[in-house]
């Protein structure tokens, strides 16, 4: 950690001696007053919590857990004499931040940092109007704690004793705190325009935030932190940053498991579709797995896993059961008991059949992992939600649209509940339930999902998450196909869209062409029709192998 500072700031004189007298005389039970001093610790601690900066939350992961431990300490003495209490937090916001709250209305909202809060309002709201002329617009959170049921979901304290600042009356909440949005008012004052934003300290969704990290922690049971640390990368959608930390890790291993760093590596490439390559890794982690004898069968049980998955991607499906199996088998011995791990791999069996057209075997396979994932996770666990959404799609494709939209339908519903309002899978669901209500010949609902989806996924972070624009978009045209200048109007959109979504998805992208051609068709504009099929033509000729060439040409018949 101090090394990391002492890089950041070595221009500046003043706050290198600030790091060397935090080097030198930094103990535990200093750590509030250390960060309320305006220095480093403060400035860089925040911005790594609010730009969820995982690399530079694991360097400074010591100083974060002795600032929560020293909280949980301070809120334990509960020398707060009143029942109720209401703590104010100013600060500023932008006019798209604010909508977005507005939209929030009544939902939970989670602190990405440690918030600071004075039980002095006008204290805030002064400082929250100081800043109003760099641009933002003046927001004063009003924050009601009730002391009268207090438990450990709702962690803050009154620091001003430990203070730098005492005359700030200053109260801390832990990070990842969670309110509830109550009221939101705008006012007038001095010429000023603020918000007020009423919120309600709450219990709700801690119990998910504890289910969460209590599975990260049996996950930790197949490898070290550094290990899974990497896998974290992966999961909040950061692949890059998690290969080239394994392959660094793999460089410098120091008392790391080799075998696992391989397997992890494997897992990158082969989301990256980069399959030799992954193969190559997964056989080196395979090759130390038989040199340790038992002490990584649980992590050969993966490395079968995704050699398996390789293996159907590459449509040598039997050869992937064969793999599928073997983990099977692997899970069984080690674990004796049903686990996720072994639905997972049911789920993958599931996908094999399903790409084999065996629906009766792909649907009994995806029911079992469903039925394992309630007996192993919390009820109601949004993992539940891939499950439901496999079932739907085999019902889908054996045109049981009635049965694959009450699917879509609850795995939405888990969604809606458990991740963020504007998370890419449920935008996902509220497509595809769009998409069931159009096979269902309800085209007022489907468009009214589409809409709703449409909106959620152009929020998404980072920008590339957004591949599925297009094809929302091509949904909302075929609403419209009654009406041909509506439906081509989306599809130009769908269009903009692909061509500007990096990397470029040139298959998908002649497909749009080829729909645009024969609206253009059916509305008698054959010179429009002719240019946008040359260009699709000459994609394929310049962009595509055969193998990926679809039914293009047959559209000058």
């Amino acid at each position: 950690m101090v090394t990391t500072c002492r890089q950041y700031y070595r221009d500046n004189h003043k706050i290198l001696k600030n790091i060397d007298e935090f080097e030198q005389n930094y103990h535990i039970d200093d750590c509030i007053r250390w960060y309320t001093k305006d220095t480093f610790v403060y400035r860089l601690i925040n911005k790594a919590l609010r730009t969820e900066d995982l690399e530079q939350l694991y360097t400074f992961r010591y100083y974060i857990a002795d600032l929560s431990k020293q909280l949980a300490y301070e809120f334990s003495k509960n020398n707060i004499r009143r029942e109720k209490i209401c703590l104010y937090r100013g600060t500023l916001f932008t006019n798209e931040e604010i909508e977005a709250l507005k939209r929030k209305r009544g939902k939970l909202i989670a602190a990405n940092g440690y918030w600071s809060t004075s039980s002095n309002r006008s204290y805030a709201l002064t400082f929250a109007k100081k800043w109003c002329r760099s641009g933002g617009i003046p927001i004063l959170f009003e924050i009601e704690c009730d002391l009268t049921n207090q438990n450990d979901s709702i962690i803050f304290a009154d620091i001003s004793n430990l203070s730098e600042f005492p005359i700030e009356e200053e109260f801390l909440f832990d990070a990842g705190s969670i309110f509830q949005i109550e009221k939101i008012i705008e006012e007038e004052e001095d010429n000023t325009n603020y918000y007020i934003v009423q919120l309600r300290a709450t219990e709700k969704g801690r119990e998910v935030a504890k289910q969460y990290i209590e599975e990260n922690r049996r996950e930790m049971e197949y490898g070290s932190p550094k290990i899974f640390f990497g896998v974290l990368l992966k999961r909040i959608g950061k692949l890059k940053k998690s290969l080239a930390y394994f392959e660094e890790l793999l460089k410098n291993p120091g008392e790391e498991e080799i075998t696992h760093i391989h397997n992890r590596i494997g897992i990158a490439l082969r989301i990256e579709d980069k399959y030799d390559l992954a193969l190559d890794h997964f056989n080196k982690a395979y090759e130390l797995t038989l040199k340790s004898g038992q002490l990584h069968r649980k992590c050969l049980s993966s490395i079968f896993h995704n050699k398996g998955l390789i293996c159907c991607e590459q449509k040598k499906f039997f050869e992937a059961l064969s793999y599928y199996q073997q983990a099977i088998d692997i899970l069984k011995e080690e674990i004796g008991t049903m686990n996720r791990y072994i639905a997972e791999i049911y789920s993958s069996i599931g996908q094999v059949y399903l790409h084999l057209k065996d629906y009766e075997n792909a649907l009994d396979y995806k029911l079992k992992a469903l039925e394992i994932r309630k007996l192993c996770l919390p009820f109601g666990h949004v993992i539940g939600a891939f499950s439901y959404a496999d079932i739907a799609e085999i019902f889908w494709h054996q045109k049981k649209y009635e049965q694959a939209l009450k699917y879509h339908i609850k795995a939405l519903e888990l969604r809606q509940k458990y991740l963020l309002s504007d998370h890419l899978d449920t935008a996902w669901s509220l497509h595809y339930v769009g998409k069931m209500y159009y096979a269902n010949g309800d085209k007022a609902k489907a468009l009214d999902y589409y809409l709703k989806s449409l909106d959620m996924t152009k929020k998404c972070q980072p920008p590339s998450q957004r591949h599925t624009v297009p094809e929302i978009l091509q949904d909302i045209a075929v609403v419209y196909d009654d009406n041909l200048a509506d439906a081509l109007k989306y599809r130009f959109k769908a269009l903009e869209v692909q061509k500007n979504t990096e990397p470029i998805n040139y298959s998908y992208l002649v497909h749009i062409l080829e729909t645009i051609c024969s609206t253009y068709k059916l509305m008698g504009r054959d010179g429009e029709s002719l240019k946008f099929y040359q260009e699709a033509l000459h994609i394929q000729q310049e962009h595509l192998s055969n193998n990926e060439v679809n039914t293009f040409h047959d559209l000058d018949d």
